[in-house]
């Protein structure tokens, strides 16, 4: 049987776009994470994904929730570390122009005010598996350099 060129065109394009189209934003939604960071841009890249089964010390837990919800909890006590001031937070998730799969949080103080848009940090998501979460920010403002790289392994499956 001979197919048409055009059949094995549409083929290696459907292929294609589904290698080439990035991290699946769906496999964020309702999922709770064990994260490691850091915040020194000389650290990129040597970053270990943590282990639930003894997690370090500085750990913390990422809640993400089906409804756009976001909380951050230290691992060892529970105990929420969004912030002072912050009543409570949400997650957004979109594409750049390059196609980059974008988080940024937006957070909810005591003025009752959201966090502008302009004052969001831009997470690229390097990778989003069912189990691996890879999130980095890293950010030049007003000759201030702010860098953040996290990975996480997911708690509930």
């Amino acid at each position: 049987m001979k197919f048409p060129t055009a059949f094995f065109l549409l083929i290696a394009t459907a292929v294609t776009g589904v290698a080439c189209s990035g991290p699946d934003p769906e496999k964020l939604r309702g999922t709770e994470w064990l994260c490691v960071d850091t915040v020194e841009p000389g650290e990129e890249g040597k970053l270990q994904y943590p282990d639930p089964a003894n997690p370090p010390e500085d750990a913390f837990r990422e809640v993400y929730s089906e409804d756009g919800q976001y909380q951050v909890f230290a691992a060892n006590t529970g105990e929420s570390i969004l912030g002072e001031g912050v009543e409570k937070a949400r997650y957004n998730l979109e594409k750049n122009m390059k196609g980059d799969l974008i988080l940024t949080v937006d957070l909810f103080v005591l003025d009752g005010k959201w966090t502008s848009e302009e004052d969001r940090i831009p997470y690229i998501i390097k990778e989003l598996t069912d189990s691996h979460f890879h999130a980095m920010a890293d950010e030049e403002q007003y000759d201030d350099r702010f860098f953040n790289e996290s990975k996480c392994v997911r708690l509930n499956k």
